[in-house]
């Protein structure tokens, strides 16, 4: 039976996401062994206090306010208020979706840039696109740890990558015209991931 054009291209589909799959799979399973190191405690110590007390979520964010102003140490500020968030926080066992979010951030942002790029008229181009890609960026990271295991180092590099690409993503919506409505929901939104990627890397 001859393959038609459509149907070449979802088997390639399924194709790359059977292999996206099969990298993922350790990666993933090794990450129940994961737990908080170095500054995943210092910075992570008084919100971790603050979930502990139940005092409620204005305590919260005074927590992270607070640590960002008393921090002598480093000058982005949002490296330490990220930093202030990681996942141990709420408990020792959740610290094992670090590598979840931040694999996940990499997979989405990807995806999501390239979708804008090649429009909608070639959105069946994503998969096969994008997956080799992001396969090459796992297997060939130059420090996986510190990239996906390492919340204070993987948030202020792979995660901040991620949402620098959905803030290009974001750019190159803006560009096209919408309703007012969405437009300054869109421009709101751009503006918070700008402040995101600006205050931790630069």
């Amino acid at each position: 039976m001859k393959l038609t054009e459509k149907k070449k291209l979802i088997l390639i589909n399924i194709v790359c996401l059977v292999a996206l799959a099969v990298i993922l799979w350790p990666l993933l399973a090794i990450s129940q062994y994961n737990y908080p190191s170095a500054d995943d405690w210092s910075y992570g110590a008084n919100t971790y206090l603050a979930v502990r007390s139940h005092a409620g979520i204005l305590n919260f964010i005074r927590t992270v306010a607070d640590t960002v102003r008393n921090d002598q140490w480093e000058a982005r500020f949002m490296n330490i208020a990220l930093a202030t968030l990681q996942p141990g926080i709420f408990g020792e066992h959740y610290y094992a979706l670090v590598a979840w979010i931040m694999i996940g951030s990499i997979i989405f942002s990807e995806m999501l840039l390239l979708a804008k790029c090649i429009g909608k008229e070639n959105r069946g181009l994503v998969i096969p696109v994008s997956v080799p890609v992001i396969i090459l960026q796992l297997l060939y990271c130059p420090s996986p740890e510190e990239s996906f295991y390492w919340y204070t180092g993987a948030v202020n590099y792979t995660f901040v990558y991620s949402v620098s690409l959905v803030l290009m993503a974001l750019f190159l919506e803006l560009t096209e015209t919408m309703r007012r409505g969405k437009r300054i929901a869109m421009t709101a939104l751009a503006i918070l991931l700008a402040i995101v990627v600006g205050g931790d890397n630069f």
